[in-house]
């Protein structure tokens, strides 16, 4: 069959009834790659390409259907409570490893509705920030946009600390551009951050911060139990003075209290990362985040004006609606 369609011509036509021919076999019939090969004459390399031209020509087409339902009654509430611009809650369970991978996969579904053509859009880490790009390939396309990171990266630490990786895997699902930012988030003094923001290459990404159209940021919990500890970038002192200054929770590695006032103290100031002000002028402002132990974090960031969009479970979009 392979021989006919290719004795037949080179034309467009052909190679796409070829691929569906393939992609026929391959997803509806279950047959293996190698089968294919087989019964077309073909080696399976030939195959595998013949699948991929049928996703780019869509002949396939993927949807991926979130088992979790949405509690729509929640998103209404925690909308009104908090003029919020859009509110996603999905019904994940309880298991905080669960969980974060459920609420990866609603973000991801709101980051692909939110992307538009032209778009800046800035990112920083977490745990929860790593799951939703890890589900975003189901969900990306191409958009003629850019994605940059909202704060420095942090060296030889775990992957949801990596934000230049985060920002290029986010980038690589909407085949859109991207920039990173060579520089550790926090330095040993505020002196040096200012020396480091003068660097040329560091300076275009923090310029484009006020131009920013879209940030998707994670929200960390206490600096008493935040994983931020781990990294060892924080001495003991400074966490009690966090604690003394009633932090709550941070965004891109900026402590506030439980009204969304940054604290004044010495961590943030240290901290190469978007201001609380540029944040706020951002115009969509896409928090992800969940747990019993948030609860204070969030409402924090959605009372300070840090966010205007959230990602959550019913568990704690219920305790919000509470506090």
């Amino acid at each position: 069959m392979l021989k006919e369609f290719a004795q037949e011509s080179e034309s467009k036509d052909a190679r796409l009834a070829l691929a569906l021919r393939v992609a026929e076999l391959y997803y509806m019939r279950k047959a293996s790659q190698s089968s294919i090969a087989q019964e077309l004459g073909c080696s399976v390399a030939t195959v595998s390409r013949l699948l991929k031209t049928a996703e780019e020509e869509g002949i396939i087409q993927v949807r991926v259907i979130n088992p979790f339902s949405r509690a729509s009654q929640l998103e209404a509430g925690m909308v009104d409570k908090y003029g919020l611009l859009e509110c996603r809650v999905v019904n994940a369970p309880k298991s905080s490893s669960v969980g974060r991978k459920v609420l990866g996969v609603t973000g991801a579904e709101l980051v692909a509705d939110l992307m538009r053509d032209g778009d800046l859009v800035g990112l920083s880490w977490g745990t929860t920030m790593r799951e939703l790009v890890n589900s975003l390939p189901s969900y990306g396309r191409p958009v003629n946009a850019t994605v940059i990171p909202l704060i420095g990266g942090l060296g030889q630490v775990a992957p949801e600390h990596q934000v230049n990786i985060l920002v290029h895997e986010f980038a690589s699902c909407f085949n859109c551009d991207f920039k990173m930012m060579h520089a550790p988030a926090l330095s040993d003094r505020e002196e040096t951050v200012k020396l480091l923001m003068e660097e040329l290459t560091i300076r275009q990404v923090v310029d484009m911060w006020d131009q920013l159209t879209l940030a998707v940021v994670g929200i960390g919990e206490s600096p008493r139990t935040s994983p931020m500890r781990r990294t060892g970038y924080y001495s003991e002192e400074e966490i009690a003075e966090l604690m003394d200054d009633g932090a709550v929770g941070d965004i891109s590695g900026r402590f506030f209290d439980s009204e969304g006032i940054e604290v004044d103290a010495s961590a943030n100031r240290r901290l190469l990362a978007i201001s609380a002000d540029t944040l706020r002028k951002v115009p969509r402002r896409m928090g992800v985040a969940s747990g019993a132990e948030k609860v204070k974090a969030i409402a924090g960031a959605l009372r300070g004006g840090w966010i205007n969009i959230l990602v959550t479970d019913s568990h704690t979009a219920s305790a919000l609606l509470q506090v």
